[in-house]
C-alpha cells in the first residue's frame, strides 16, 4: 500500500459513545494478519496493529485511533453494519426516531491504512471521521479502494489531517471538509441522498424555530468552509442541494481564515436540474435572543478573499449561486459580486490525446491567459478563466476542424493557430481535431456525406454504463418461473424486478433506470425496486409511476438490520407521496403506507 500526497488533514470530530465491548488492542508485529470481528481501539498507548480485514455488525466503529503514534493497517476491507443508537427529530407534524451508528473509522490522531474498501452499511453511518475540533494532532487515513457509506462518506477537520481514498459513494455528503483539512479522492465523489431536516418560513424568536420544519432528502458531493484542500479526480454529484457547497462562517470571515484549493477534474452534476452545481454561501447560527449571526462583506475584494482557489473541468448545468451577504454600507451590487467570483474559477483545458499525436495539437507558447494549476500528485492542469482567449496550434488537414465543446468559440487564425474563448460557466473545454463530414464511396461511384455527431450522453447518466452487477434486471411472467425471493415481494404477478447496488451507481443512473424500467414493467403486473440502502424517489420517478396506474410498485430496502417492503398499490395517487421539495424518501414512504418485513 503506497501513501500518495499529503498535506496535513483533520476530520470532523463527532462525539460518539463507545460500547463497552471486546476490542482488539494489540497484535504481535510478526504474527500473520487475521480477519477480526471486534472493534480495534488504540486510545491509550502506542500500538501498531496489522490485520487482514475488520468486520463489525453492531453499529460501532471498526477502528478508533486517538494517539499520535497509533497505527492500524488493514490489508483488505473494513465492513460495518447495524445500529447502536437512535436520534429523534422534531418536525412540524410531529417527532420521528431514526437509527444511528458510529463512524466506521475514527482517527483523531494517528494513522490508518486500508488496502481494500470501506463499507459503512450501518444506519446513517459515516465512513471516515478524521481529525478533531480541540486538538491539532496529525491524523491520516488512506483507503486504496472505495468508501461506501449510508451517512457522510468522509468527514475531515484540521490542518494536520489528510484523508486519501479511491472514490466515495455515500448517502449524505460525500466529502465534508473543514478547518484546513486535506481530502484527496482519486475517483468520483457521489452523494445518493440521505434523510435531513429543512426549516422554512419566518423565524419565531420565542419558540426559537422557523415556521415549518420538515423531513427531506439531500446530500452534497462536497460540503466545506473553503479552507480545506480538496482534490477529486472524477465527477462530483449532489442530490437536492448544492453539488459543491462552500459556506463561510462569521468567525472564519472575521479571522481572515486562509482559504484552500479545490480541484475537480470531472463533471459537477446533480439529480435535480434546478439545484446549484456550485454554491458560494455562508453558515449562520442564532444567539440567545434569536438574532442571526452571519458574516457580511463590504466589497468585492472582501468576498474574493473569502473563497478558495477553485479549478473545475465542467458542470452539466450553468447553475452557480453566489450568496455572500453584503454589509448595509456596501457600495457594490450582488451582480458585481457574482461576476467577480465567476471570473476567478479556473477551467481545465483538456486536449485530445489522439489529436496531439496525429495532428500535433498543442497550446502555443504565447498564452498569457493560461495558468498552470498543480494537483496533489504532481499533475499539472492548464486552465483559463471565463471569456479569456487562448491559442492552440495544430496541423489540420482539409475536411477537419478544431473544436473544443459547445461552450467554446474557435477562430481559425489562418496560420496554423486557433484562438479559443470559453463563453459559458459550464466549462467543458476539450480541444480536438475532428472531421467536419464523413465521406463514403458508394459502389456506383457516387459519394455519401454524413455529419459526424459524437455521443454526448455522459457515463454518469447512462444506466447502461453502470459497473457490471450494479443494476440487475429480471422479468417473471408466471408463478412457474417466479423465484421464491421475488414471489415474496410481488407474489405470482408478472413482475419486473430491478436490484440496485447504490454504492456503485450515480443518482442520475438510478433515476434513469427507475424511469425506463417502470415503463417496461408488464401490463397489470408489478415493478419491484430493491436497493441495498435507504434511498428516495424524486418527482420524475413518481411521474413515471403515475403514468403506470396498472402496476403495483414494491420498494424493498434494508433499514435497522431488517429487509423491509413498502407497496404502492396500483392506481394510488402517487403524487401525494412527494414532500414540498419534490422528493419521497423511503422512510417517508414507509411512514405513509406502512411496511412488511421480508
Amino acid at each position: 500500500m503506497q501513501k500518495k500526497f499529503l498535506v496535513s488533514l483533520t476530520a470532523t470530530a463527532t462525539a460518539f459513545s463507545m460500547l463497552v465491548a471486546p476490542s482488539l488492542t494489540a497484535f504481535a508485529e510478526d504474527a500473520a494478519a487475521e480477519d477480526v470481528t471486534t472493534p480495534i481501539n488504540i486510545t491509550s498507548e502506542e500500538k501498531e496493529v496489522v490485520v487482514e480485514s475488520v468486520t463489525v455488525d453492531t453499529g460501532n466503529s471498526a477502528i478508533t485511533v486517538s494517539i499520535p503514534d497509533g497505527s492500524v493497517t488493514v490489508n483488505t476491507d473494513v465492513n460495518t453494519s447495524g445500529s447502536n443508537g437512535t436520534t429523534t427529530k422534531t418536525y412540524t407534524d410531529g417527532e420521528k426516531t431514526y437509527n444511528t451508528s458510529s463512524p466506521a473509522i475514527v482517527v483523531s490522531a494517528g494513522n490508518v491504512e486500508v488496502g481494500g474498501n470501506v463499507n459503512a452499511a450501518g444506519d446513517d453511518q459515516t465512513g471516515i471521521t478524521a481529525g478533531s475540533y480541540g486538538t491539532n494532532d496529525k491524523a491520516e487515513v488512506t483507503v486504496d479502494g472505495k468508501v461506501s457509506a449510508n451517512g457522510i462518506g468522509i468527514s475531515a477537520r484540521g490542518e494536520n489531517t489528510t484523508v486519501e481514498v479511491g472514490s466515495v459513494n455515500s448517502g449524505d455528503d460525500a466529502i465534508s471538509a473543514f478547518d484546513g483539512s486535506t481530502v484527496i479522492v482519486n475517483g468520483d465523489a457521489i452523494s445518493t441522498g440521505a434523510v435531513g431536516t429543512i426549516s422554512s418560513g419566518e423565524y419565531n424568536k420565542e419558540t426559537k424555530q422557523r415556521e415549518k420544519v420538515t423531513e427531506s432528502y439531500y446530500g452534497s458531493g462536497i460540503d466545506t468552509d473553503g479552507s480545506s484542500n480538496i482534490f477529486v479526480d472524477g465527477n462530483v454529484i449532489g442530490v437536492n442541494t448544492a453539488s459543491v457547497g462552500i459556506y463561510q462562517s462569521k468567525s472564519d470571515h472575521d479571522n481572515n481564515e486562509e482559504q484552500g484549493k479545490i480541484i475537480i477534474t470531472g463533471t459537477i452534476s446533480n439529480s435535480d436540474d434546478n439545484r446549484s452545481r456550485i454554491s458560494f454561501g455562508y453558515s449562520s447560527y442564532r444567539d440567545n435572543e434569536g438574532n442571526e449571526i452571519k458574516p457580511t462583506y463590504k466589497d468585492v475584494d472582501d468576498v474574493l478573499k473569502s473563497i478558495p482557489e477553485l479549478t473545475i473541468y465542467e458542470m452539466d448545468k450553468e447553475n452557480i449561486t453566489v450568496g455572500r451577504p453584503l454589509a448595509e454600507d456596501a457600495t457594490v451590487t450582488y451582480k458585481d459580486v457574482y461576476d467577480a467570483v465567476v471570473k476567478t474559477i479556473n477551467y481545465i483545458i483538456k486536449q485530445d490525446t489522439e489529436s496531439q499525436e496525429k495532428y500535433g495539437l498543442k497550446l502555443t507558447e504565447d498564452n498569457k491567459n493560461v495558468t498552470p494549476i498543480y494537483g496533489p500528485h504532481g499533475e499539472t492542469y492548464d486552465t483559463v478563466n471565463l471569456k479569456e482567449a487562448f491559442k492552440v496550434a495544430a496541423n489540420v488537414p482539409e475536411g477537419y476542424e478544431v473544436t473544443a465543446g459547445e461552450n467554446v468559440t474557435v477562430t481559425n487564425n489562418g496560420d496554423g493557430t486557433f484562438t479559443l474563448v470559453l463563453n459559458n460557466v459550464k466549462g467543458g473545454i476539450n480541444v480536438k481535431v475532428t472531421a467536419i463530414v464523413k465521406t463514403t464511396e458508394n459502389t456506383d461511384g457516387s459519394q455519401s456525406y454524413e455529419v459526424v455527431v459524437e455521443n454526448v450522453t455522459p457515463s454518469y447518466a447512462d444506466p447502461a454504463q453502470a459497473p457490471a452487477g450494479a443494476i440487475v434486471v429480471s422479468n417473471t411472467v408466471s408463478a412457474a418461473d417466479t423465484p421464491s425471493q421475488i414471489a415474496a415481494i410481488s407474489g405470482t404477478k408478472p413482475a419486473r424486478t430491478v436490484s440496485y447496488n447504490m454504492s456503485s451507481i450515480t443518482p442520475i443512473q438510478y433515476k434513469e433506470s427507475i424511469i425506463s424500467n417502470v415503463a417496461a414493467a408488464p401490463q397489470g403486473g408489478a415493478m419491484n425496486i430493491e436497493t441495498d440502502r435507504v434511498a428516495c424517489l424524486d418527482s420524475k420517478m413518481i411521474a413515471a409511476i403515475a403514468s403506470r396506474p396498472d402496476i403495483d410498485v414494491n420498494v424493498v430496502f434494508t433499514y435497522g438490520g431488517k429487509k423491509l417492503k413498502v407497496t404502492i398499490p396500483a392506481g394510488y395517487d402517487v403524487n401525494s407521496l412527494l414532500d414540498e421539495y419534490g422528493y419521497c424518501g423511503f422512510l417517508r414512504l414507509m411512514s405513509i403506507l406502512g411496511s412488511t418485513e421480508l
